[in-house]
């Protein structure tokens, strides 16, 4: 319903793969959107609908991996909007500007262009 919520297990989730990668326990900020049928999850758990509960236990799971997933392709950039499929992986040093398909390694490369006579030479005594 595109409401704003703390949910302890998907901050678990996201900790436990931040560690795993990064070896480390300083943590970058999470912001996830997550797009599931409504009636995967209850919302009936706290009086101001600040917290869910997953009726599939699998959301978890897909969180970390994706998240870990999206940890070691660090090096990759994603420019916005693009969609990352389940199970899709970036290549390190990628710039993805089209959606990355599920189960797919996406990489992005350009070619490498050697140029002549870029750096003139100066003359004695410049700076």
């Amino acid at each position: 319903n595109g409401r704003l919520l703390k949910d302890k297990s998907i901050l678990s989730s996201f900790y436990r793969a931040v560690r795993d990668i990064w070896k480390a326990d300083q943590f970058p900020a999470l912001f996830l959107f997550l797009d599931l049928p409504p009636r995967s999850v209850d919302v009936n758990v706290h009086p101001q609908k600040a917290e869910v509960r997953f009726r599939d236990g699998e959301v978890l799971g897909d969180v970390y991996r994706s998240v870990r997933r999206a940890l070691e392709a660090g090096q990759g950039e994603l420019v916005a909007p693009v969609r990352v499929e389940r199970n899709a992986t970036i290549g390190a040093g990628s710039t993805i500007t089209r959606d990355a398909p599920a189960d797919r390694l996406t990489l992005s490369r350009t070619k490498q262009v050697t140029i002549s006579g870029w750096s003139k030479p100066t003359k004695k005594g410049d700076s």
